[in-house]
């Protein structure tokens, strides 16, 4: 029987839980998952176990926190999973481990493997994986674009100049709204104010733009910590955050915040 893309498990995930749209670190046990559910916004909360997988048992044999740490089965690299009752505890392990072998995570030879994104953690310990059974247009999606002013005598804007800023964005959704916030019509800071609360009030599964990791959204950061505001678009009202992440295709490596 041939079996479908979405129903590889190693691909899509064990857990067959539809129509998750996104999750949130609640606090230091708790993971805050939400679903569209026949049109319907739902949101759960679920315990979080982080983890650290192993070379062997005795990396975490000196190890002051509580944790529990279980045999793994095949051949490959990792034979212990150490598992956690809380972030905090996680965290402590890793520090802990970056001593005792004198190695941090991103080291190869490190003898142990951390992944620093809590929520992508909780997917692979749960088994369960965002947009499953979900179509496109199942989706709210918005759309973002900025255009910004660049001061003469430069090729280019910088948010970091005081003379360029942002004099327009522009949003629309799935649902057909649009709206374009105009510099000639407000301040800058007056924009931002406003661009929060739109996307609160649109409360979107997704953002999305052209270039916007690499542009846009690192420009409207930097120009709201100008003017002292925080851009709390987390569904929890939790504040905007970045990292630096790494996609590999082929030979080829793309950073992006």
């Amino acid at each position: 029987m041939a079996l479908s893309f979405s129903g590889n498990q190693v691909l899509s995930g064990w857990n067959p839980t539809e129509g998750i749209v996104s999750l949130e670190l609640e606090d230091d046990r708790h993971i805050r998952l939400y679903r569209r559910v026949q049109g319907k916004l739902l949101s759960e909360l679920q315990e979080f176990r982080p983890v650290i997988w192993l070379q062997g048992f005795e990396l975490l044999r000196n190890f002051k926190g509580e944790v529990e740490v279980a045999e793994l089965g095949g051949g490959l690299v990792y034979r212990a999973l150490a598992v956690f009752r809380s972030w905090k505890e996680c965290l402590a392990a890793k520090k802990y481990l970056s001593n005792a072998t004198g190695k941090v995570p991103s080291d190869k030879s490190a003898g142990y493997l951390f992944l620093n994104d809590p929520i992508h953690q909780h997917l692979l310990v749960t088994g369960q994986t965002c947009f499953k059974g979900m179509k496109l247009s199942d989706l709210n999606r918005m759309q973002l674009d900025i255009e910004t002013y660049c001061a003469s005598g430069f090729e280019f804007c910088s948010a970091q100049r005081e003379e360029d800023r942002i004099i327009a964005i522009a949003l629309s959704d799935t649902s057909g709204w649009e709206t374009v916030l105009w510099g000639k019509e407000l301040p800058e800071a007056e924009m931002l104010h406003r661009l929060n609360l739109l996307i609160q009030e649109r409360d979107p599964d997704i953002i999305e733009g052209h270039n916007i990791f690499k542009f846009d959204l690192s420009y409207i950061q930097e120009r709201a910590k100008r003017h002292g505001l925080t851009l709390p678009w987390g569904r929890d009202g939790s504040e905007a955050t970045a990292y630096d992440s790494r996609l590999l295709i082929a030979e080829r490596t793309i950073d992006y915040p």
